[in-house]
């Protein structure tokens, strides 16, 4: 996978599985090479006593497959192989550890839902028996009222004046629903099921414990399951709420990334793939365009703010999820295109082009600015000018 796509499958299995290990490896030629390793293959293996009987790690403890030193900080993982043999424990040197923690003495991370299992066992428990009831009564296609409460045999009941039968009365079988029957009292009658499963109450009920399950996580039930609960006095807390989640799962993978990237320029360094720099450390990520609900008037907003000077052109990229940099460099590589092909096309048809046209710079009224034009020649200025009073009566 490409290294955002491995980012984005941490994201993933933090929230499904709790946490994720990284093993910081190399291939035959030294090239940087990452392994991750699910939480299931990360055990306490033999060690059901708490305590590491052999190795390096001898003595220290280990809790669930963590092995901690004296001060409680994790000092090394333990892998599980296939077998008891092959299970091994890798240095937190060469391995980094991700998960999202809940409380400060907390070594292994935990799925994002489990503050509400018992609730989703609940929905998924009812959820079926609404289904089997919903499939029951599509069932049933017709429902017919008689005497006798059973099918009857409408051919035999149906007799000429003299006693003798009629001759045989057509018939057709529809396949794909049932006939129920039930007797009457009197009269017979043949009706359709109506049934409203499932019903509305139920309905709302499973919405709350939706609710309660994306309020712990935290992500806002309108982003996660209906969003036409969205309405416009709620809808900028909402994608606020949404952005901070964004911001906080950012905080929290940034410096694994950070790590995972600077050993990569080491590595590539160190086998003659990257040229060496005083600077190869600085450098930042380009994180994703913020969320927005209304975007014209959001960034007229931005673009007040920028100009009032409460904000810098810096903060306004980053919003969009580009960097400083690579803006001006956009913008420098447009400008040398612009001005390479007017060139061009002037050195072909002979007509000069100003810069000026080629830009088309918008003003603030929303049409181009006019085209420069040569000054005005000024009067000529008499060599006596005549005297103020002249002329006056």
């Amino acid at each position: 996978f490409s290294f955002v796509t491995g980012l984005f499958l941490d994201s993933i299995t933090i929230d499904r599985d709790g946490d994720i290990a990284i093993l910081f490896t190399e291939a035959e030629d030294g090239y940087p090479m990452f392994q991750r390793i699910l939480g299931h293959r990360i055990g306490t293996g033999e060690d059901i006593q708490g305590l590491v009987r052999d190795g390096p790690y001898r003595g220290l403890r280990i809790i669930q497959g963590v092995i901690l030193n004296e001060h409680e900080r994790p000092v090394a993982y333990r892998i599980l192989g296939d077998t008891r043999e092959e299970d091994v424990d890798i240095s937190a040197r060469d391995l980094a550890f991700l998960f999202d923690p809940d409380s400060c003495d907390q070594v292994r991370g935990m799925p994002v839902l489990t503050h509400a299992i018992n609730d989703l066992l609940d929905l998924m428990v009812t959820q079926g028996f609404e289904k089997q009831a919903s499939m029951l009564a599509s069932s049933i296609g017709l429902v017919e009222y008689n005497e006798s409460g059973t099918s009857e045999d409408f051919a035999a009941m149906v007799q000429s004046a003299d006693g003798r039968p009629n001759e045989p009365i057509g018939f057709k079988t529809y396949f794909g629903g049932l006939v129920k029957y039930f007797r009457a009292n009197s009269g017979g009658k043949v009706d359709s099921l109506k049934t409203d499963r499932p019903s509305g109450a139920w309905d709302s009920f499973m919405s709350r414990l939706i609710r309660n399950a994306c309020a712990g996580v935290p992500w806002p039930y309108e982003l996660a399951w209906d969003p036409t609960q969205l309405s416009g006095t709620n809808a900028r807390l909402v994608l606020s709420q949404a952005q901070k989640a964004v911001e906080d799962r950012q905080a929290l993978s940034e410096p694994i990334a950070r790590r995972m990237v600077g050993y990569m320029v080491a590595k590539l360094v160190n086998i003659g793939r990257l040229a060496p720099s005083p600077d190869w450390w600085r450098w930042d990520f380009t994180k994703p365009a913020r969320l927005m609900i209304d975007y014209g008037r959001d960034k007229r907003a931005d673009r007040e703010d920028w100009a009032a000077g409460i904000t810098n052109l810096t903060d306004l990229l980053e919003d969009q999820g580009i960097g400083l940099e690579e803006h001006y460099r956009k913008r420098a590589y447009e400008i040398a295109l612009r001005k390479r092909i007017a060139d061009e096309v002037e050195a072909e048809t002979g007509y000069p082009i100003e810069d000026s046209e080629m830009a088309q710079v918008i003003s603030a009224g929303g049409r181009p600015p006019p085209a420069p034009s040569s000054p005005a020649t000024p009067p000529a200025v008499p060599a006596e000018a005549p005297s103020p009073r002249a002329g006056w009566g």
